[in-house]
């Protein structure tokens, strides 16, 4: 176990991407991929526990783990995580539709300049369902629970986390080469400003 109490545990996450710098890392998000999200959609999610702006601002620049040119990410995400995104649902409600668009723009723009060392996988939550978790090369694997992360290092369990993963790849209905079209599809349904 490894406590969690910031919502960003930004010095673990940043240290356990450092040590699998040259492996592929795996990630199915909580809400939207952090490391895709704008300053300002960062500070709405915290805005609850009352953070300054410089903690933000150091928030969101530790979040770029893969502008690293040698990594390697893989990313499943339900459609339903950006459907509520654009329809301003819940978890999103209250967030303004200005910053909704403006943040599904900056997906668009960031998965373009990414892929292919990022790939993302759009699968139905319907169907399929996943708790948050991070595959860290085969070195670990961490589930995020909250208020804690519950961590595993023995290889079985990672491989079996993995071998999890690539069946959500293989059910993922928009595959990373149809991402941004996908999302352009998604932002043209929205009110216009």
């Amino acid at each position: 176990m490894a406590e969690n109490s910031e919502y960003y545990n930004i010095p673990l996450l940043t240290q356990w991407h450092d040590e699998a710098r040259e492996l592929k890392i795996r990630y199915i998000p909580h809400h939207l991929p952090d490391i895709l999200c704008l300053q300002d959609v960062v500070a709405w999610e915290l805005g609850a526990r009352h953070y300054d702006q410089t903690t933000i601002q150091s928030i969101t620049s530790n979040l770029g783990y893969n502008r690293r040119t040698s990594s390697d990410m893989e990313i499943c995400l339900p459609t339903q995580a950006i459907i509520s995104l654009s329809e301003g649902t819940f978890p999103w409600n209250g967030l303004s539709l200005a910053m909704r668009r403006a943040q599904i723009e900056h997906m668009i723009t960031r998965v373009a300049e990414l892929y292919p060392s990022l790939r993302i996988f759009l699968f139905d939550e319907r169907l399929y369902h996943s708790v948050p978790y991070t595959i860290f090369g085969s070195l670990r694997a961490a589930i995020y629970a909250g208020s804690q992360y519950i961590v595993f290092n023995d290889q079985d369990t990672v491989l079996q986390m993995q071998t999890h993963f690539d069946g959500l790849i293989r059910k993922s209905s928009v595959q990373p080469h149809e991402i941004s079209n996908w999302l352009q599809q998604i932002l043209s349904t929205m009110p216009s400003l």
